[in-house]
């Protein structure tokens, strides 16, 4: 499945959302249409996108795709990406599950749900970094 990461601009303020392929799809951006203005798609990655969240400065957003992952493994990273789709970067390099990102409002750290140093399978834990740019 290709789930599709979209910017935009909600009641006059910049907004991101997940978006996926067919006819679920295709209700979501006509009820987005009512609300959404100036939305763009930035990905395309054959790769589920989701929980996206623009940093503080609102000039890049970061998410999490499975990006690369084969085999029906769920390996889920942190990306950032510019706000105009280009500058795609990877943050995380783990095996299994890393999601959820935010960055706090000054930006000076980053919160993310992870399976790493899990004591039993799929446990997920909360890690908090700082972050520097």
């Amino acid at each position: 499945m290709n789930i599709l990461l979209l910017a935009g601009q909600l009641a006059g303020r910049r907004a991101c959302a997940q978006a996926g392929t067919g006819p679920a799809a295709s209700t979501l951006a006509t009820t987005g249409e009512k609300h959404l203005r100036n939305v763009r798609q930035l990905t395309n990655l054959n790769a589920a996108s989701f929980a996206p969240s623009f940093y503080p400065d609102g000039k890049r957003i970061i998410f999490a795709p499975n990006l690369g992952s084969t085999g029906g493994t769920v390996n889920f990273e942190l990306y950032a990406i510019n706000v105009d789709g280009t500058g795609l970067e990877q943050i995380t390099f783990s095996e299994g599950f890393d999601g959820f990102p935010m960055l706090s409002p000054d930006g000076t750290q980053l919160v993310w749900i992870s399976h790493r140093n899990g004591k039993a399978q799929r446990e997920t834990n909360v890690f908090l970094a700082d972050w520097v740019p």
